[in-house]
């Protein structure tokens, strides 16, 4: 189990830092495969969420990466919003979030595999939301991280690249911030109640926050074509490998 963990937490740095909040689908894929409860899985995903949330996101703020006027709005509603969010995920079945889970992975999965209807160069300018906007945005995301954990944090990065059209970069730099900052009451919510492993959260995070950190330097580097069909095919395989095992399995 060690081992696994181990390997989990690594490549989740990996991915957290390639592609910002989207990495924590492996984790949450990865624990789901071993057996482990969805509750459980929820707390850790908080831990590791802001630990490779710290460690990723210094590259993204050197390069500019990131959009403070969007973070800042969303991220603070996002804070106090999992507070909400938690309270519902308690009351909601274990089945329920997988599936919610799986769907929601497998939908982000093709939005990316999807062709691009123009050219780079040629695509729409930023959206420039009014405040109100992005902080209601915010909310939802931290509603959806209570109940989902740090697996919710894909739903930033979808937002940001395909609602506010932010470039692929900026948003993923955005996108690791807003997800810090949602995890930190997550924490303390799932510690309190006894869904939180230190032992299990250590040995995912330090494999992860080094991983994390080397891959978000790369990130800075690649074309952003090649970060959105990695990201792709990643969350549609591993969305059909959690329907296989968690559902086929148990008909």
């Amino acid at each position: 189990m060690i081992l696994t963990l181990l390997t989990i937490g690594l490549i989740t740095g990996v991915l957290t830092g390639l592609t910002g909040a989207s990495g924590m689908s492996i984790l949450i894929s990865g624990l789901l495969l071993t057996g482990m409860g969805v509750r459980d899985i929820i707390g850790l995903t908080f831990a590791v969420t802001f630990v490779n949330a710290v460690a990723a996101i210094g590259p993204y703020v050197r390069n500019g990466h990131w959009d403070r006027r969007v973070t800042w709005a969303m991220g603070f509603p996002a804070f106090l919003a999992v507070l909400l969010g938690n309270g519902l995920g308690q009351s909601a079945s274990s089945d329920l979030l997988t599936g919610i889970i799986t769907v929601a992975l497998f939908g982000a999965g093709i939005r990316f595999l999807k062709p691009r209807s123009t050219p780079v160069d040629d695509e729409p300018l930023p959206r420039r939301a009014p405040i109100a906007v992005l902080m209601i945005a915010g909310l939802l995301i931290g509603a959806i991280m209570g109940v989902l954990g740090g697996g919710g944090s894909i739903f930033i990065s979808l937002l940001l690249i395909f609602g506010f059209r932010l470039p692929v970069r900026n948003a993923l730099g955005s996108s690791i911030i807003i997800m810090g900052l949602a995890a930190i009451p997550g924490i303390v919510l799932n510690f309190n109640q006894g869904s939180l492993d230190p032992e299990y959260a250590v040995l995912l995070i330090i494999p992860g926050a080094i991983s994390s950190f080397l891959a978000s330097k790369l990130a800075n580097r690649v074309p952003e074509r090649v970060i959105e069909r990695v990201l792709g095919v990643y969350l549609v395989v591993i969305s059909l490998l959690l329907f296989y095992s968690r559902i086929v399995l148990q008909i």
